[in-house]
């Protein structure tokens, strides 16, 4: 090196330790910042304005209080699990669901969020409100006069009450009608079902698309007492695989569950109604696509053929569907459905450790 080049050499070494003491150092820009969290300082809450008052804000993240200050945390432990959203990312936060001449809106928010919206939406149409009751979630309208209808008055029931998923909410409509010279007052006789089914069905349309245009976050406190007790419990016997109990007549809790076997891997092969058994393949997301890709590729005439003796990693994915069969019970027993899964391949060889992943993947489908 030339001696011309050195004081040069020695400046580049010199900018470069310093460089490095600049990047990585503890004051660099790269530096350790693992424990800054213990250097934060608290800060008041947030404050809101009263134009937003009917707005709620709570804690996602809920740090526990410590009474000992002095106390030694240890240095590892489990977080817990937050609870299941009882929301499917491809459905709506509101919909209309129906069986048969019955329907019903579910919407994604709990009663106790849902319960002063309809009260909203009743006052904001006019109509006054007889009797209410947010323990039993029910709410009765006045007699209403329809225009051009000078003979009947109308009367509603909307019953607010926990559906099949956490934080789910079901709003359910009775339609009563009248001849407008029918007088008294007192307790109602409520029919079974809505005497006017179209009219019935006007207010669940109204009712539900006003629900999705109004989706603020209000809270009533005194409908916290709705009993908020979920519908669908996974049961667990002690004997390895729990089960589903569905508290639902057993003509939805079928439907339900035919709906919660035909998402997320699952596909219904078929349905035995009178004996109450689904007949369902289960294939994860890397299995689909592997199928998908060879629904596209038909296999030759000698791999059709000589396709025995291979491990399960080399199945085709129809030969993988096929090892993937279960049968899924549905029994009323004791006001409830149970819900019951069995491998249909090697009974007598059971995966437990599958179909408790299963069973728990339907209860999450259910709505």
């Amino acid at each position: 090196m030339s001696k011309k080049m050195l004081p040069l050499f020695v400046g580049l070494i010199s900018l470069t330790l310093t460089g490095c003491g600049f990047l990585f150092g503890k004051e660099g820009y790269f530096r350790d910042r693992g424990d800054d969290y213990l250097k934060v300082e608290t800060i008041p809450p947030i404050q809101i304005p009263p134009s937003i008052g009917n707005t709620t804000l709570e804690q996602l993240f809920v740090i526990p209080k410590i009474d000992d200050g002095q106390a030694i945390l240890p240095s590892e432990f489990i977080v817990p699990r937050p609870d299941q959203v009882a929301v499917n990312a491809d459905q709506d936060n509101v919909r209309i669901q129906k069986l048969g001449e019955r329907q019903w809106i579910v919407i994604d928010s709990p009663p106790e969020q849902v319960w002063p919206r309809v009260l909203q939406y009743l006052a904001n149409s006019d109509v006054d409100v007889s009797e209410q009751s947010p323990a039993k979630g029910l709410i009765e309208t006045d007699w209403l006069a329809y225009e051009n209808d000078e003979v009947t008055k109308n009367k509603y029931r909307i019953m607010i009450e926990q559906g099949l998923q956490h934080g789910s909410t079901e709003i359910h409509i009775l339609h009563l009608m009248v001849p407008r010279s029918v007088k008294g007052s007192g307790a109602i006789n409520w029919p079974a079902t809505s005497v006017n089914a179209e009219r019935e069905t006007w207010l669940v349309e109204e009712l539900s698309a006003k629900l999705a245009e109004d989706n603020h976050a209000g809270v009533s406190f005194v409908a916290q007492a709705i009993i908020t007790e979920s519908k669908a419990k996974l049961i667990d016997n002690g004997d390895g695989i729990p089960h589903i109990e569905i508290k639902l007549d057993y003509g939805r809790a079928w439907a339900s569950l035919g709906v919660a076997l035909d998402r997320n891997g699952f596909t219904v092969q078929d349905k035995n109604n009178t004996e109450g058994v689904y007949y369902v393949t289960y294939l994860n997301k890397e299995e689909q696509e592997e199928a998908a890709e060879e629904a596209a590729e038909e296999p030759g005439f000698f791999k059709r053929m000589f396709s025995w003796g291979k491990k399960d990693e080399e199945l085709s994915a129809e030969e993988r569907r096929e090892k993937s069969q279960y049968k899924v019970s549905a029994e009323q027993a004791d006001g409830v459905v149970v819900v019951k899964i069995l491998q249909l391949e090697d009974p007598d060889d059971v995966d437990q450790e599958q179909l408790r992943d299963l069973i728990t993947k339907i209860r999450g489908n259910l709505s």
